[in-house]
């Protein structure tokens, strides 16, 4: 079964971000999960066109992605969604192979007319355990 995460955050006027995180493999080797998101806006009855747009993603509290504030321009119809970033990264587990992360998304826009303002999320996501080697140690009288 998939291991996912979705966190959703709103703005205004009904825009919502959605920030999807997918565990798409474990290494025993190396005890660490791949780890695939993105990060999309979805509207409502609006729209908005060449709106300065900013974004943070941040995955067991370090920063995969990154804009500034107004950095690219973005334009939105209604009733639809913009995929604003996608990508993937390692995460380590514990020694045990465990693992839980901190996970958030962030989008800085305008308020405007039309848009949807500032949105952010944030959660936690448990990962798969990793199997980690073991050893035992017999009694020298086993037999």
């Amino acid at each position: 079964m998939a291991n996912t995460k979705t966190l959703t955050g709103n703005g205004i006027r009904g825009y919502y971000i959605e920030f999807y995180c997918n565990e798409t493999g474990t290494d025993i080797a190396t005890n660490t999960s791949t780890i695939s998101y993105t990060l999309k806006i979805y509207s409502n009855n609006y729209s908005y066109a060449e709106y300065g747009t900013g974004y943070s993603i941040y995955i067991n509290g370090t920063r995969v992605a990154y804009v500034a504030d107004n950095g690219i321009d973005t334009s939105l119809s209604a009733h639809s969604s913009l995929l604003l970033k996608s990508g993937t990264t390692t995460v380590p587990h514990n020694n045990d192979g465990t693992k839980t992360v901190n996970l958030s998304a962030s989008v800085s826009m305008p308020e405007g007319s039309y848009g949807p303002g500032d949105m952010s999320c944030s959660g936690t996501w448990t990962l798969t355990t990793i199997p980690r080697a073991s050893s035992m140690t017999l009694p020298s009288s086993f037999t």
